[in-house]
């Protein structure tokens, strides 16, 4: 990525202060974070959509920036003018960046010597002289490999998730990677393993957190549970926590299109009443395909009725991605509620469930929609060494804003959100590893028993190995992300008797090179560690657990 212009940041005191307060730190307007500068930095005339070099000569710090707007808004510049304690008014007329990359080089300071002479402070990239040009592209490059490395590294470390959960690695990972590729997951396991705890912290890894907590109730029978209803004799729409915070996502989206924050919502006991009756809607309306252009959006008449009740008076190049279906809600005329409910791609739903005598069983159609991911207790002492480690280093933050931006444009996809992108799988699937002919193999040894899977868990398969691949939280190796897949997607479906499940487990067992499984449960389940077959130990601990209660309790099931 070549820029357009290349501008110096001096060691004046003042300058300095005013590039780490609004270009490294950036400012909050309306509870974002957003970056500024003058409208002509160095003297410079800038237009929108220009790439811009800031060189930081004494720090020989580089930042990368893209122009998203030239404003001269009253009320951000009295903002800016505080920040920057601008007297003359000189900044009154500013420009907001988008920050595409910082990166530090020791030669900076010598060749800025070489770019700007006398008093100039900014140039024209292609001004410059060839050799310059390439040392600044080479700069830009590199950067890009050693701040990937550099967020990785931090990312299996960072404070919002390892240092405050006791929680194993590859289920913060699986979590990430779930959530990321699906937007529906899961979390089953024993009361207290940290199935809430990890849904709390991991919304504070964001810029802007966004999240509503619903507890479920027994009673919950439909949508309107969640979502309420039209009184006739008030002539009133009795709204619901969750409908003003899916209508708070939707203006969120529509405004920000594919820079728009995503938002978090736990069902909390998710199952203490049946899923298939209050969150049916949803299930459904989330499989089907999103508008694929504005054009293809605004031809539905209920979705411009919609995006008017938003407040919302014409959609962008980055923001129609909206279900294609829709929730009904009612059929009156009211100003404050749609008649009609589209949800945005910014949604992620997760839910926490407890199995016992007051919960029900997931049926199929709920299992093969999400990601199901499990919870267990973990060592004791560990658990002790954890609570044992210095609190203070354990409550400090190593969360910067610049990280916490990088997390949230992974997490996003860059803007495509949860998109099943049919083109990444057919690029993914010619790999080395062989994942769609064991995938085959599976479903093959399945099929004779109804226990097989279809084409929307082969997509969300291999899309979970393509956005665990690309990920900042990434597993050990793919082989890892395949196992963990076949855990979270294919055997939550495992759910019977002895005389349904016998054979296609101990088959199964035997595909992933675990012989005799029925010797290796004549005193219990094997600890996961002793598991022989690493490659897929936690495929083959699962199926063992399995295969245990079969035995000694004739029926078995995933949760």
């Amino acid at each position: 990525m070549k820029p357009n212009k290349v501008i110096k940041i001096s060691g004046n005191k003042r300058m300095q202060e005013n590039f780490k307060k609004t270009i490294l730190d950036g400012i909050y307007i309306n509870n974002d974070r957003k970056y500024f500068w003058n409208d002509r930095p160095g003297g410079c005339n800038v237009e929108k959509g220009n790439i811009l070099l800031f060189l930081d000569i004494i720090n020989n710090k580089g930042v990368l920036t893209r122009v998203k707007e030239k404003g001269s808004d009253e009320r951000i510049y009295q903002i800016l003018k505080k920040a920057w304690k601008d007297e003359s008014e000189s900044y009154r007329n500013y420009i907001e960046l988008k920050i595409l990359k910082i990166f530090e080089n020791n030669q900076i300071k010598d060749v800025a010597k070489k770019i700007f002479k006398g008093q100039t402070v900014c140039r024209n990239f292609n001004d410059l002289e060839e050799e310059i040009q390439d040392i600044i592209t080479r700069w830009i490059s590199e950067s890009e490999k050693n701040t990937k490395v550099k967020i990785e590294y931090n990312a299996n470390k960072i404070n919002c998730l390892s240092k405050k959960l006791n929680l194993d690695q590859h289920i913060i990972k699986s979590f990430y990677n779930s959530l990321k590729t699906k937007g529906f997951v899961i979390l089953a396991g024993l009361s207290g393993t940290g199935k809430t705890k990890i849904f709390e912290e991991f919304v504070k890894c964001f810029p802007k957190v966004e999240k509503e907590f619903i507890s479920i109730r027994p009673d919950f029978k439909d949508t309107k549970s969640l979502l309420g209803f039209y009184n006739p004799l008030k002539e009133t729409y009795h709204s619901t926590p969750l409908l003003e915070f899916i209508l708070r996502a939707s203006k969120n989206y529509s405004e920000k299109g594919k820079e728009a924050d995503p938002f978090f919502i736990l069902f909390d006991e998710m199952n203490l009443a049946r899923v298939e009756y209050y969150f049916a809607d949803f299930l459904s309306i989330l499989e089907t395909k999103r508008f694929e252009d504005k054009e293809d959006a605004l031809k539905n008449h209920k979705f411009k009725e919609f995006i008017k009740t938003l407040g919302i008076n014409s959609l962008k190049e980055d923001n129609f991605r909206f279900t294609s279906q829709s929730i009904k809600l009612h059929s009156e005329n009211l100003n404050d509620v749609p008649q009609e409910l589209f949800l945005p791609p910014n949604l992620y739903f997760a839910g926490t469930v407890n199995i016992d005598e007051t919960t029900y069983m997931f049926s199929p159609k709920v299992l093969d929609r999400s990601f199901t991911i499990e919870f267990d207790v973990g060592d004791f002492f560990e658990y002790l060494k954890f609570l044992k480690e210095d609190n203070t280093e354990n409550n400090k933050t190593n969360m910067t804003e610049d990280f916490k931006t990088q997390l949230k444009k992974d997490f996003i996809n860059e803007g495509k959100f949860t998109l099943i992108d049919k083109e990444k799988i057919k690029e993914f699937a010619d790999k080395p590893q062989n994942f769609v002919e064991k995938l085959e193999k599976i479903n093959s040894i399945l099929k004779p028993y109804n226990l097989h899977f279809g084409y929307r868990v082969f997509d969300e398969i291999i899309m979970f190995l393509y956005n665990s691949q690309n990920s900042l939280l990434k597993f050990e190796n793919l082989n890892e992300a395949f196992d963990l897949a076949i855990k979270m997607k294919i055997l939550p479906k495992f759910n019977g008797t002895r005389q349904r499940l016998w054979d296609p487990i101990v088959k199964l067992l035997k595909e992933i090179s675990i012989e005799k499984p029925e010797n290796l449960i004549e005193n219990g389940v094997p600890d996961l560690k002793s598991i022989s077959n690493q490659k897929y130990k936690h495929t083959a601990h699962k199926l063992l657990e399995m295969l245990y209660k079969l035995k000694t309790q004739g029926f078995a099931s995933f949760i």
